[in-house]
């Protein structure tokens, strides 16, 4: 070995350090790969190195490069075709390593091949055949004579979007380094030994870039994790809407739904956020969840049975299985089954009758992650993503849609503009998506949980109420009964004691008339008959006024027997209201009852102060007796009537103050209502008016209870109470009550 050869073996040493060293000091891949080709090209004198990467499609791009301006163009941020690369090369570059030297002087290509070891063997020649013709022109074109091609193939599974072309390797070619020159240059095998001992930093390069972007990734994922679970547990109860919003977020998502399902007691809840489709039924605004499709799909998740297919029955892969439709992309479909991730909804055939659904928005992808807890399928939360336009720098015109069959002329940027493209899951994703759908079932169950209990105990506590009401009404209503129990008793011996006084004085006052008269007609006789009267008696009957007895004492007899007929008749009117001797069910006469009423209220009809007279008119048809109890039934009229009369004496809209009292046969019912020309009553009281203990009266105007007690006593006879009022129009009582009873 001579001296030119260990300087030349002392710089390639020294080349692979520094790059090894920058490997090991630099975490950024971005960096090492900068300085990787800056160091190559200076080593190796070439007008560029470059570094290019493959897409999922085996299209690629320049990711690093560094070249000699005056020499040849830039093309790093370029895409290339995968046509440009065709797909039995890249299985070389897989299988047999192989890298490839160009010189278009000798219009040869140079092919050498690693080992299995990927060893370089000294004694490996490298073997030279003629080039393609395409090649050639496509060199020409890109300015270049000479060039190196050494492929960049890592073993790991987990190293990126591209997987390999060749069901027998598990290596995946994630690129080529490459060496342009725009003259001839001979590439010796220790140079070619040295490119490949850079490859191989490069490979641990990447592999270090990948395994660090899957920690940074995954520290991502935890950190939004965990503040999705604080956004769920912030308060003591379960907060989904917001919870939602900051999924949707974290996925750069446009919109999102959360579809729980019914359960139990509780009802389909829909939660949204951003972007929706419309319904699929708009009479019933049916949401899309409720399509038949998806809700099989979605029961498919917690199914255990597997059919001759290998698959769980609406599975997708059993779907796509039945429909003859080609599995998903593998990445995707191998990390999680349950989840169902469609890139575009437009080219999903299974999803084709419910595409129409979200034609209205700019919905793209969906992400449906199906929330189960056990074996109980809860729902499912959906993310949106609607489509973008995406810009690519291509080297020179691309058309996707035919095969390149000749080599391009020109490698000048060409942009394509792509418009309403989808935006693809990735796997991180989808992983991510799988954490979210366990934290929200879990949330999920909890906040049902907390649900049930709340409706419990509202539904305890109304019952309480419920139970405490009902106890006070019927401890006033055993009052109320036990008060005029009393009363009627009272009425009847009061009515007894006075019936006795009173028919004695109404049987005698004719007697008294017909002596008065008597007495008159003797008087005038003795007048005519006996003119002359002595002085002292003409002035006892001057003193006297004889003239005005006479003629004010048959007067007064007549006002005796109008006021004992009165008293009779009030005594009457006692008697038929408080019904005391008929507690139970007898056949009345309703009108009876009502016109016995009215009399006891007489004197609340009248003028007080200066308000006026309250008229009332009976609008009476032909009733048959009815079945009831006449007490309670009397009970429920003189509310009614006290209220009408309480309202009409406060009330001032208007002069001529009217309670219409209306009776009819309906079928077989009989209907009685009061209807009053007062304020009326206002909407937001009308449905509590017979509420036990509610009332719109000043306090100590009433306790509330009037109502609540007639509406009891009407549905104790099998009957209804209704109540028809409008603010300013007064307001109408209806009474309907069986004619029989029972």
């Amino acid at each position: 070995m001579n001296i030119s050869e260990k300087q030349l073996i002392i710089k390639q040493e020294i080349l692979l350090h520094r790059i090894a060293n920058r490997v090991r000091q630099s975490l950024e891949l971005k960096e090492i790969l900068n300085a990787m080709v800056g160091e190559m090209r200076a080593y190796l004198d070439t007008d560029r190195v470059k570094i290019y990467q493959f897409n999922s499609d085996g299209s690629g791009v320049v990711i690093a490069e560094s070249f000699a301006e005056k020499q040849l163009p830039s093309l790093k941020g370029l895409h290339f075709p995968a046509d440009d690369i065709p797909l039995f090369a890249r299985e070389l570059f897989v299988q047999a390593r192989q890298r490839t030297i160009v010189d278009l002087t000798t219009q040869e290509i140079g092919v050498s091949p690693l080992n299995q070891q990927e060893e370089y063997n000294e004694n490996q020649d490298i073997r030279y055949r003629p080039i393609d013709p395409c090649h050639i022109e496509y060199l020409k074109a890109m300015g270049v004579k000479s060039s190196v091609v050494v492929p960049i193939v890592l073993e790991s599974e987990q190293t990126g979007k591209y997987q390999p072309p060749s069901l027998h390797s598990s290596a995946h070619l994630w690129g080529l380094l490459v060496s342009h020159h725009s003259k001839p240059r001979k590439v010796t095998e220790e140079e070619l030994q040295l490119i490949q001992a850079v490859v191989d930093q490069v490979c641990i390069a990447i592999s270090h870039s990948i395994l660090l972007n899957q920690v940074r990734e995954q520290a991502r994922q935890e950190a939004n994790i965990n503040n999705l679970t604080k956004v769920l547990y912030t308060s003591p109860t379960v907060k989904l809407q917001p919870a939602l919003e900051e999924v949707v977020k974290t996925f750069n998502g446009s919109g999102g739904r959360l579809y729980l399902l019914a359960s139990d007691n509780q009802p389909v809840e829909i939660y949204t956020c951003g972007n929706q489709p419309q319904s699929i039924d708009t009479e019933q605004s049916r949401v899309v969840e409720e399509n038949q499709l998806w809700q099989k799909y979605l029961h498919s998740v917690v199914e255990t049975l597997v059919d001759q297919t290998g698959y769980k029955p609406w599975s997708v892969e059993w779907m796509r299985n039945m429909y003859h439709i080609g599995r998903v992309d593998i990445e995707n479909s191998l990390v999680n089954s349950k989840l169902w991730a469609i890139d575009d909804l437009y080219r999903e055939p299974l999803f084709r009758t419910l595409a129409p659904f979200f034609g209205s928005s700019r919905i793209r992808s969906l992400l449906i992650i199906p929330l189960q807890y056990g074996e109980k399928i809860l729902g499912c939360l959906t993310i949106f993503r609607t489509e973008v336009d995406t810009e690519i720098n291509w080297a020179g015109y691309h058309n996707p849609d035919t095969r390149q069959l000749m080599p391009r002329q020109s490698f000048e940027v060409w942009r394509q503009i792509k418009t309403n493209q989808a935006q693809v899951w990735t796997a991180n994703e989808i992983r991510y998506a799988n954490a979210v759908g366990e934290r929200f079932a879990t949330a999920v169950v909890q906040y049902r949980l907390y649900q049930q209990v709340q409706a419990l105990n509202t539904n305890l506590e109304l019952q309480v109420q419920e139970r405490t009401n009902n106890l006070k009404l019927a401890q006033t209503q055993l009052i109320q009964s036990e008060k005029m129990s009393s009363l009627g008793q009272l009425v009847a011996g009061i009515a007894h004691e006075i019936n006795n006084p009173i028919n004695f004085i109404y049987g005698n006052i004719t007697h008294v008339d017909t002596y008065t008269q008597t007495l008159l007609h003797l008087f005038k006789n003795y007048q005519n008959k006996c003119p002359h009267l002595t002085q002292s008696l003409k002035e006892e009957i001057e003193q006297t006024d004889i003239e005005y007895i006479v003629d004010d004492l048959p007067k007064l007899c007549d006002s005796l027997k109008a006021g004992a007929e009165r008293i009779s008749n009030l005594v009457t009117s006692l008697r038929t209201f408080s019904r005391f001797d008929q507690a139970e069910i007898k056949k009345v006469d309703i009108h009876e009852g009502i016109e016995s009423t009215l009399s006891l209220l007489q004197h609340r009809l009248e003028p007080s102060g200066t308000g006026a007279q309250i008229e009332i008119i009976r609008n009476y048809s032909i009733l048959p007796l009815v079945e009831c109890f006449a007490g309670q039934l009397n009970q429920v009229f003189m509310n009614l009537l006290l209220n009408a009369i309480d309202e009409l004496q406060v009330c001032d809209q208007n002069p001529k103050k009217i309670v219409v009292i209306t009776t009819s046969v309906v079928d077989n019912s009989i209907q009685i209502s009061f209807t009053d020309n007062g304020r009326g009553i206002k909407p937001c009281h009308q449905h509590k008016i017979f509420d036990p203990f509610f009332t719109t009266k000043p306090v100590g105007s009433g306790i509330g209870l009037g109502l609540s007690i007639s509406y009891q006593i009407i549905e104790q006879h099998r009957g209804k109470l209704s109540c028809i009022s409008q603010p300013n129009q007064g307001s109408k009582f209806i009474i309907e009550i069986p004619i029989q009873l029972y």
